[in-house]
Protein backbone atom coordinates (compact mmCIF):
# COMPACT_ATOMS: atom_id res chain seq x y z
CA UNK A 1 0.00 0.00 0.00
CA UNK A 2 1.06 3.65 -1.06
CA UNK A 3 1.75 5.79 1.69
CA UNK A 4 0.75 9.11 1.13
CA UNK A 5 0.70 12.81 2.43
CA UNK A 6 -1.65 15.55 0.81
CA UNK A 7 -0.27 19.33 1.67
CA UNK A 8 -2.92 22.10 1.13
CA UNK A 9 -2.91 25.59 2.30
CA UNK A 10 -5.01 25.86 5.13
CA UNK A 11 -7.50 28.90 3.63
CA UNK A 12 -7.83 26.73 0.70
CA UNK A 13 -11.28 24.65 0.72
CA UNK A 14 -11.04 23.36 -2.83
CA UNK A 15 -8.25 21.65 -2.38
CA UNK A 16 -9.43 19.86 0.70
CA UNK A 17 -12.80 19.05 -0.59
CA UNK A 18 -10.62 17.14 -3.20
CA UNK A 19 -8.05 15.90 -0.88
CA UNK A 20 -11.24 14.11 1.32
CA UNK A 21 -12.69 13.14 -1.67
CA UNK A 22 -9.47 10.86 -2.89
CA UNK A 23 -8.86 9.60 0.27
CA UNK A 24 -12.69 8.21 0.69
CA UNK A 25 -12.42 7.02 -2.75
CA UNK A 26 -8.82 5.36 -2.34
CA UNK A 27 -8.95 4.03 1.27
CA UNK A 28 -8.71 0.53 -0.03
CA UNK A 29 -5.47 0.94 -1.79
CA UNK A 30 -3.82 3.83 -0.62
CA UNK A 31 -2.98 5.06 3.14
CA UNK A 32 -3.32 8.54 2.73
CA UNK A 33 -3.15 11.77 5.00
CA UNK A 34 -3.41 15.29 4.92
CA UNK A 35 -2.10 18.91 6.41
CA UNK A 36 -2.25 21.99 6.00
CA UNK A 37 0.58 23.83 7.42
CA UNK A 38 4.44 22.48 7.88
CA UNK A 39 4.42 21.68 11.26
CA UNK A 40 1.43 19.30 11.09
CA UNK A 41 3.17 17.84 7.60
CA UNK A 42 6.79 17.62 9.57
CA UNK A 43 4.92 15.53 12.59
CA UNK A 44 3.26 12.93 9.37
CA UNK A 45 6.28 12.72 8.08
CA UNK A 46 8.47 11.45 11.10
CA UNK A 47 5.64 9.42 12.09
CA UNK A 48 4.70 7.76 8.82
CA UNK A 49 7.19 8.27 6.39
CA UNK A 50 5.48 8.31 3.05
CA UNK A 51 6.12 7.25 -0.26
CA UNK A 52 4.74 10.10 -1.98
CA UNK A 53 3.85 13.59 -0.69
CA UNK A 54 1.32 15.70 -3.10
CA UNK A 55 0.75 18.89 -3.21
CA UNK A 56 -2.10 21.08 -4.01
CA UNK A 57 -2.40 24.41 -5.34
CA UNK A 58 0.97 26.94 -3.89
CA UNK A 59 1.95 24.94 -0.91
CA UNK A 60 5.58 23.64 -0.75
CA UNK A 61 7.43 21.67 1.22
CA UNK A 62 11.44 20.53 2.07
CA UNK A 63 13.24 18.37 -0.32
CA UNK A 64 12.88 14.70 1.55
CA UNK A 65 13.12 10.97 1.35
CA UNK A 66 9.58 10.95 -0.49
CA UNK A 67 8.64 11.45 -4.15
CA UNK A 68 7.07 14.72 -4.74
CA UNK A 69 3.99 15.37 -7.16
CA UNK A 70 2.15 18.68 -8.08
CA UNK A 71 -1.61 19.45 -8.21
CA UNK A 72 -1.40 22.73 -9.39
CA UNK A 73 -4.99 23.56 -9.42
CA UNK A 74 -4.49 26.51 -11.78
CA UNK A 75 -1.44 27.95 -10.28
CA UNK A 76 1.56 27.99 -12.05
CA UNK A 77 4.14 25.65 -11.47
CA UNK A 78 7.81 26.27 -10.52
CA UNK A 79 10.98 24.08 -10.89
CA UNK A 80 10.87 21.83 -8.56
CA UNK A 81 11.93 18.17 -8.66
CA UNK A 82 8.74 16.99 -8.83
CA UNK A 83 8.31 13.39 -10.45
CA UNK A 84 5.07 14.30 -12.29
CA UNK A 85 2.40 17.63 -12.68
CA UNK A 86 -1.14 16.78 -12.63
CA UNK A 87 -3.67 19.37 -14.63
CA UNK A 88 -7.34 19.78 -14.79
CA UNK A 89 -7.22 19.75 -18.53
CA UNK A 90 -6.09 19.59 -21.43
CA UNK A 91 -5.35 23.64 -21.73
CA UNK A 92 -3.96 23.71 -18.77
CA UNK A 93 -1.85 20.63 -19.49
CA UNK A 94 -0.69 22.44 -22.99
CA UNK A 95 0.07 25.98 -20.42
CA UNK A 96 2.07 23.85 -18.19
CA UNK A 97 6.27 24.16 -18.91
CA UNK A 98 7.07 20.73 -17.51
CA UNK A 99 8.88 17.58 -19.15
CA UNK A 100 5.79 15.02 -17.45
CA UNK A 101 1.91 16.44 -16.84
CA UNK A 102 -1.06 13.89 -16.79
CA UNK A 103 -4.35 14.87 -17.12
CA UNK A 104 -7.01 14.07 -14.35
CA UNK A 105 -10.36 15.37 -14.70
CA UNK A 106 -11.68 17.00 -10.85
CA UNK A 107 -15.05 15.72 -10.41
CA UNK A 108 -16.06 18.44 -8.17
CA UNK A 109 -15.96 21.08 -10.89
CA UNK A 110 -16.72 19.00 -13.91
CA UNK A 111 -19.32 15.84 -14.75
CA UNK A 112 -17.20 14.64 -17.22
CA UNK A 113 -15.67 12.56 -15.01
CA UNK A 114 -16.76 10.48 -12.00
CA UNK A 115 -14.79 10.41 -8.19
CA UNK A 116 -14.34 6.44 -9.13
CA UNK A 117 -12.67 7.35 -12.19
CA UNK A 118 -10.29 10.06 -11.14
CA UNK A 119 -9.22 7.49 -7.80
CA UNK A 120 -8.45 5.06 -10.79
CA UNK A 121 -6.26 7.67 -12.50
CA UNK A 122 -4.40 9.06 -9.68
CA UNK A 123 -3.51 5.34 -8.24
CA UNK A 124 -2.25 4.67 -11.88
CA UNK A 125 -0.23 7.91 -11.69
CA UNK A 126 1.17 7.15 -8.07
CA UNK A 127 1.94 3.64 -9.16
CA UNK A 128 4.05 4.77 -11.64
CA UNK A 129 6.03 7.55 -9.40
CA UNK A 130 6.54 4.61 -6.95
CA UNK A 131 7.53 2.51 -10.64
CA UNK A 132 10.31 5.24 -11.93
CA UNK A 133 13.93 5.58 -10.31
CA UNK A 134 13.57 2.32 -8.95
CA UNK A 135 17.38 1.68 -8.27
CA UNK A 136 16.93 4.30 -5.45
CA UNK A 137 14.24 2.09 -3.76
CA UNK A 138 16.20 -1.04 -4.19
CA UNK A 139 17.12 -2.66 -0.18
CA UNK A 140 20.85 -3.94 -0.39
CA UNK A 141 19.05 -7.77 -0.96
CA UNK A 142 17.75 -6.79 -4.23
CA UNK A 143 21.12 -5.02 -5.34
CA UNK A 144 22.56 -8.99 -4.53
CA UNK A 145 20.17 -10.57 -6.18
CA UNK A 146 20.04 -9.05 -9.48
CA UNK A 147 24.10 -9.65 -9.11
CA UNK A 148 23.71 -13.48 -8.81
CA UNK A 149 20.88 -13.65 -11.23
CA UNK A 150 23.05 -12.09 -13.93
CA UNK A 151 25.98 -14.25 -13.30
CA UNK A 152 23.87 -17.18 -13.72
CA UNK A 153 22.52 -16.13 -16.68
CA UNK A 154 25.11 -15.52 -18.27
CA UNK A 155 27.01 -18.66 -17.53
CA UNK A 156 24.10 -20.55 -17.57
CA UNK A 157 25.28 -22.63 -14.88
CA UNK A 158 24.73 -23.28 -11.30
CA UNK A 159 27.88 -24.32 -10.28
CA UNK A 160 29.74 -20.71 -10.79
CA UNK A 161 26.88 -18.91 -8.41
CA UNK A 162 27.61 -21.25 -5.41
CA UNK A 163 29.28 -19.04 -2.98
CA UNK A 164 27.52 -16.94 -3.69
CA UNK A 165 23.84 -18.98 -2.61
CA UNK A 166 21.59 -19.01 -0.80
CA UNK A 167 19.60 -16.46 -3.08
CA UNK A 168 18.42 -13.73 -0.46
CA UNK A 169 14.83 -12.52 -0.94
CA UNK A 170 14.42 -9.74 -3.81
CA UNK A 171 11.59 -7.15 -4.32
CA UNK A 172 10.83 -8.58 -7.82
CA UNK A 173 8.93 -5.94 -8.57
CA UNK A 174 11.78 -3.62 -8.52
CA UNK A 175 14.32 -5.94 -9.86
CA UNK A 176 11.82 -6.48 -12.93
CA UNK A 177 11.33 -2.49 -13.96
CA UNK A 178 15.11 -2.10 -13.57
CA UNK A 179 16.18 -5.50 -15.73
CA UNK A 180 13.57 -4.37 -18.07
CA UNK A 181 14.80 -0.87 -18.68
CA UNK A 182 18.11 -1.70 -18.95
CA UNK A 183 17.31 -4.21 -21.20
CA UNK A 184 18.66 -7.15 -19.57
CA UNK A 185 15.75 -8.88 -18.54
CA UNK A 186 16.60 -12.15 -20.71
CA UNK A 187 19.56 -13.15 -18.71
CA UNK A 188 17.55 -12.55 -15.51
CA UNK A 189 15.12 -15.08 -16.20
CA UNK A 190 17.79 -17.13 -17.68
CA UNK A 191 19.49 -16.58 -14.65
CA UNK A 192 16.22 -17.63 -12.52
CA UNK A 193 15.86 -20.86 -14.56
CA UNK A 194 19.39 -21.76 -14.10
CA UNK A 195 18.96 -21.78 -10.30
CA UNK A 196 15.83 -22.99 -10.19
CA UNK A 197 14.29 -19.54 -8.62
CA UNK A 198 10.65 -19.53 -9.16
CA UNK A 199 10.60 -15.90 -10.64
CA UNK A 200 7.06 -14.42 -10.72
CA UNK A 201 5.41 -12.58 -14.08
CA UNK A 202 5.57 -9.22 -13.73
CA UNK A 203 4.36 -6.75 -16.76
CA UNK A 204 6.39 -4.44 -17.44
CA UNK A 205 5.81 -2.34 -20.67
CA UNK A 206 7.32 1.28 -21.95
CA UNK A 207 4.51 3.43 -20.28
CA UNK A 208 5.34 1.15 -16.69
CA UNK A 209 7.76 4.22 -15.57
CA UNK A 210 8.50 7.44 -15.88
CA UNK A 211 11.85 7.79 -18.22
CA UNK A 212 14.39 10.48 -18.27
CA UNK A 213 14.61 12.76 -21.11
CA UNK A 214 16.22 11.19 -24.05
CA UNK A 215 15.85 7.64 -23.54
CA UNK A 216 15.65 5.21 -25.68
CA UNK A 217 16.64 1.56 -25.99
CA UNK A 218 20.02 0.39 -27.20
CA UNK A 219 20.50 -2.01 -30.22
CA UNK A 220 21.41 -5.33 -28.73
CA UNK A 221 25.47 -6.45 -29.69
CA UNK A 222 25.51 -10.07 -28.10
CA UNK A 223 28.47 -11.12 -30.43
CA UNK A 224 30.37 -7.86 -30.57
CA UNK A 225 34.07 -7.49 -29.50
CA UNK A 226 35.32 -6.15 -26.25
CA UNK A 227 36.57 -3.06 -28.65
CA UNK A 228 33.60 -2.11 -30.06
CA UNK A 229 31.34 -2.47 -26.52
CA UNK A 230 34.03 -0.41 -24.89
CA UNK A 231 34.14 2.46 -27.68
CA UNK A 232 30.14 2.42 -26.89
CA UNK A 233 30.62 3.00 -23.12
CA UNK A 234 33.26 5.70 -24.06
CA UNK A 235 30.81 7.40 -26.55
CA UNK A 236 28.14 7.65 -23.89
CA UNK A 237 26.90 4.26 -23.43
CA UNK A 238 27.09 3.24 -19.57
CA UNK A 239 24.23 1.05 -19.26
CA UNK A 240 23.85 -2.26 -17.72
CA UNK A 241 23.41 -4.41 -21.16
CA UNK A 242 27.12 -2.95 -22.47
CA UNK A 243 28.81 -4.47 -19.38
CA UNK A 244 27.06 -7.42 -19.31
CA UNK A 245 27.68 -8.01 -22.99
CA UNK A 246 31.33 -7.62 -22.16
CA UNK A 247 31.31 -10.17 -19.47
CA UNK A 248 29.71 -12.59 -21.83
CA UNK A 249 32.79 -11.54 -25.11
CA UNK A 250 35.01 -12.06 -22.51
CA UNK A 251 33.49 -15.64 -21.04
CA UNK A 252 33.71 -16.78 -24.81
CA UNK A 253 36.04 -19.75 -26.01
CA UNK A 254 37.69 -17.84 -28.64
CA UNK A 255 38.75 -15.02 -26.68
CA UNK A 256 42.39 -14.96 -27.51
CA UNK A 257 43.84 -12.47 -24.14
CA UNK A 258 46.77 -11.44 -25.37
CA UNK A 259 45.49 -10.04 -28.81
CA UNK A 260 42.48 -8.34 -26.89
CA UNK A 261 45.53 -6.46 -24.73
CA UNK A 262 47.47 -5.50 -27.58
CA UNK A 263 44.07 -4.03 -29.09
CA UNK A 264 43.22 -1.64 -26.25
CA UNK A 265 46.97 -0.56 -26.38
CA UNK A 266 46.35 0.30 -29.95
CA UNK A 267 42.83 1.96 -29.14
CA UNK A 268 44.08 3.65 -25.78
CA UNK A 269 41.61 1.42 -24.25
CA UNK A 270 43.49 0.02 -21.63
CA UNK A 271 42.66 2.73 -19.00
CA UNK A 272 39.17 2.52 -19.53
CA UNK A 273 39.05 -1.48 -19.93
CA UNK A 274 40.76 -1.67 -16.57
CA UNK A 275 38.01 0.66 -14.52
CA UNK A 276 35.46 -1.53 -16.88
CA UNK A 277 36.59 -4.79 -15.37
CA UNK A 278 36.04 -3.46 -11.73
CA UNK A 279 32.31 -2.81 -12.73
CA UNK A 280 32.31 -6.08 -14.10
CA UNK A 281 33.17 -7.82 -10.48
CA UNK A 282 30.37 -5.56 -9.04
CA UNK A 283 27.79 -5.81 -11.63
CA UNK A 284 28.35 -9.41 -12.92
CA UNK A 285 30.07 -10.71 -10.43
CA UNK A 286 33.25 -11.15 -13.13
CA UNK A 287 35.78 -13.30 -11.38
CA UNK A 288 39.45 -12.75 -12.03
CA UNK A 289 40.28 -15.95 -13.99
CA UNK A 290 38.19 -14.21 -17.46
CA UNK A 291 40.20 -10.58 -16.63
CA UNK A 292 42.93 -10.21 -19.14
CA UNK A 293 44.48 -7.59 -16.97
CA UNK A 294 43.97 -6.34 -13.34
CA UNK A 295 40.80 -4.41 -12.42
CA UNK A 296 41.17 -0.81 -11.54
CA UNK A 297 39.13 1.65 -8.81
CA UNK A 298 40.11 5.50 -9.45
CA UNK A 299 38.12 8.01 -10.33
CA UNK A 300 37.21 6.68 -13.82
CA UNK A 301 35.84 3.71 -12.17
CA UNK A 302 33.38 5.96 -9.77
CA UNK A 303 32.55 8.30 -12.72
CA UNK A 304 31.26 4.96 -14.71
CA UNK A 305 29.65 3.55 -11.52
CA UNK A 306 27.82 7.07 -10.86
CA UNK A 307 26.79 6.84 -14.73
CA UNK A 308 25.68 3.22 -14.59
CA UNK A 309 23.24 4.07 -11.70
CA UNK A 310 21.78 7.18 -12.58
CA UNK A 311 21.37 5.90 -16.09
CA UNK A 312 17.44 5.64 -15.20
CA UNK A 313 16.89 8.62 -13.09
CA UNK A 314 14.81 11.39 -14.12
Amino acid sequence: MINIIHVYAKNDSMGANYVSMLTKAMKETTDMRSADDLVTFRQMCSESMPDIVHLHGTMRVPQGNYRLVLTAHGHPVDDTNYYVVIARSKMEAARTEFPRVEIVKNPLITKTTTIDETAKNMLRIYQKVMDTNVIQLMNAYTREALHVLLKAGICGDKQWVEKQLPLPQPDWRLLSIYAYFEQVSPIVRRGAQVLGIPMPDISVSPSTSYLPKGYHPLEEKPDSTVIALLHDIQAGQVTLLRFTEIDEALRREDMDEEKLLIELEDEKLKPLFSCVLQILSEQTLLDEGFMPCTPVDNQETQRLRTQLSRHMNL
